[in-house]
């Protein structure tokens, strides 16, 4: 069972109310974002880590180039990302579209921390003592998801709990990539750190990245070191 908690959305896409006036012959399109799945084979216990494409060749990029390596730094070699707390990090999506769908369905990124050593996999990522507390100033204007160590820039991020494994994540939209762009950048930060006392304890962690349907289905997976 899954506890979902959502940032509070004020309106929809166009930013209209869906109750203002139209005229009787217009058909009404809503523009609300889909529903986030709560749970799905990412938020188990013990939950694949191999990559996987799948059907729309799923990919994830970062470009250290624009960084000036301050806040944040990413070794190809390890796969392995270097960032500061509390800073962001963009993330590059990058999708094969099917050619005989007249619409993509709605597909979502769900980024997932999990401890890569396996003696310690089965464990929920938890955050530390300090850093989980509500008065400290990182979790201004997020009071009510301050468990979740990884968040994201999106409006329309929605940040649910699996009650089973007890893991948190952090699920966004995605749209289609802009005209002459063939990527999605997500915005994400990291909220706590590996060496906290009474939280990841130095202990090796991945985040995982998986692409789903509205329905948890996972159609891609990819991880990076952190």
């Amino acid at each position: 069972m899954c506890d979902s908690t959502h940032r509070h959305i004020t309106d929809a896409y166009t930013g209209e109310s869906p109750h203002a006036a139209q005229p009787d012959n217009m058909v009404i399109i809503p523009h609300y974002p889909p529903m986030a799945p709560s749970c799905s084979e990412a938020t188990m216990q013990y939950p694949s880590l191999n990559d996987y494409p799948g059907e729309y060749n799923f990919e994830i990029l970062l470009d250290g180039t624009g960084s000036g390596f301050k806040a944040w730094m990413y070794s190809y070699e390890l796969n392995k990302v270097f960032i500061d707390i509390g800073k962001v990090l963009p993330i590059q999506v990058k999708l094969l579209y099917k050619h005989d769908e007249p619409a993509p369905p709605p597909l979502f990124l769900r980024a997932t921390p999990i401890y890569s050593q396996d003696d310690h996999r089965g464990r929920p990522v938890e955050r530390c003592p300090l850093h989980v507390c509500r008065d400290n100033e990182i979790n201004k204007g997020f009071e009510a998801v301050v468990k979740h160590i990884v968040r994201c820039t999106s409006a329309h991020c929605q940040y649910p709990m699996d009650e089973r494994s007890g893991r948190h994540t952090c699920v966004t939209p995605l749209s289609p990539p802009q005209p002459g762009a063939d990527t999605v950048t997500l915005m994400y930060s990291f909220v706590c750190k590996t060496s906290c006392l009474g939280g990841m304890d130095r202990r090796p962690v991945l985040l995982l990245l998986t692409l789903e349907n509205q329905h948890g289905q996972i159609l891609g997976r990819r991880s990076l070191s952190k």
